[in-house]
């Protein structure tokens, strides 16, 4: 443990920086790039065996200055420290920054469902808005062969004739396949947008 501690202030990770730096420089994201980058690390960080029991006996205090210690340093400055006290601030580092991307994640998963989610909410409101003028138009329409049945039933004449002069069963047919998709648009959850 003490080598795979150490190989963090001398292993690259993208050839740049070395994995302790590449490590703790993570902030929560907005989107899958960012939910990778994290992931990555955070991945890293579990792979390294540390028990988060380790930190039990530990004041809170002390913890959270020994992390200090290890956010500010860089990866030569720490190797420049005695031997305990630089295991010391790695494991502190690694178990505090384990917790800290795993919210970071987290934080993370859920501006991206927000996000998801505004985006669908804003196109479920977009097909209401545009459904409004076809829905009016169908609803006269039905309300005026409605008051043809209606008058045509009081007056004894056959229904027949009512539905032909409000413009035939062909029409609707039309209006009841219009009337179906509108109740479709109407009733749609934003989560049917989901995919879009």
């Amino acid at each position: 443990m003490r080598k795979c501690l150490d190989a963090l202030l001398t292993e690259s990770a993208d050839g740049s920086v070395t994995r302790f730096v590449w490590l703790r420089q993570f902030e929560m994201g907005r989107n899958s790039a960012d939910m990778n980058r994290l992931l990555d690390r955070l991945y890293a960080l579990q792979d390294i065996a540390l028990d988060n029991s380790l930190l039990s006996d530990i004041p809170p205090h002390r913890v959270a200055g020994l992390r200090r210690q290890g956010e500010r340093y860089f990866a030569g400055d720490m190797r420049d420290i005695s031997g305990n006290r630089r295991l010391a601030i790695l494991a502190v580092c690694v178990l505090e920054w384990r917790s800290a991307v795993a919210d970071a994640v987290v934080e993370t998963h859920d501006r991206i469902v927000g996000k998801t989610w505004r985006e669908a909410k804003s196109r479920n409101d977009t097909c209401v808005a545009e459904a409004k003028s076809t829905l009016k138009d169908t609803l006269k329409a039905f309300s005026s062969l409605g008051s043809a049945l209606l008058e045509a039933h009081e007056d004894k004449a056959p229904l027949e004739e009512a539905i032909q002069n409000t413009g035939g069963w062909s029409s609707l047919r039309d209006l009841v396949a219009t009337a179906a998709q509108l109740t479709d648009t109407l009733a749609a959850d934003p989560l049917a947008h989901v995919v879009q």
